[in-house]
């Protein structure tokens, strides 16, 4: 693929993104807009937990360092009764993996990557959760057991 990776989605997605839009999440929603799919954003937890709900977006992106919330925070209370089948990413800051990639899996996140300059493999990624996330879910996949792996791994 090439750096103008579009998303290969059927269908038009609505995608939530929350945090504060510069950098990396604008990138995000820039290939996400050129690949025709509608964007909401919300600058903070409180207001991306009331846009999920009245918004019921197809997918949502959200930071992990929020001005008024954590981003693990935002993720464990959407993916525990808001919003349970929504796919949810948490993106974090190069660096903090070691200890964020636990963290986002303990708290529901079907997937966790930090701001980066390789934005294809951000791409890539987003795509892979994306295509998982419509196919029929295993009843043997559980975050929960995600998260253990993720912290052996890191220890």
């Amino acid at each position: 693929m090439t750096a103008q990776t579009h998303f290969p989605i059927r269908k038009r997605q609505t995608v939530l993104l929350i945090g504060h839009g510069l950098g990396a999440l604008k990138r995000v929603a820039f290939s996400l807009q050129r690949s025709g799919h509608s964007i909401i954003w919300a600058d903070d937890g409180a207001t991306g937990l009331r846009t999920a709900e009245a918004e019921r977006p197809d997918f949502i992106i959200c930071e992990t360092v929020l001005v008024d919330v954590s981003g693990f925070e935002v993720c464990r209370k959407l993916k525990s009764s808001l919003l349970p089948d929504t796919p949810l990413v948490l993106m974090g800051r190069l660096g903090d993996e070691p200890t964020d990639l636990p963290r986002a899996f303990r708290a529901g996140a079907d997937e966790y990557f930090a701001r980066t300059t390789d934005w294809q493999h951000v791409l890539e990624n987003l795509q892979t959760v994306i295509r998982m996330k419509a196919m029929k879910p295993d009843p043997s996949y559980s975050t929960k057991r995600v998260a253990e792996i993720a912290e052996i791994c890191f220890e």
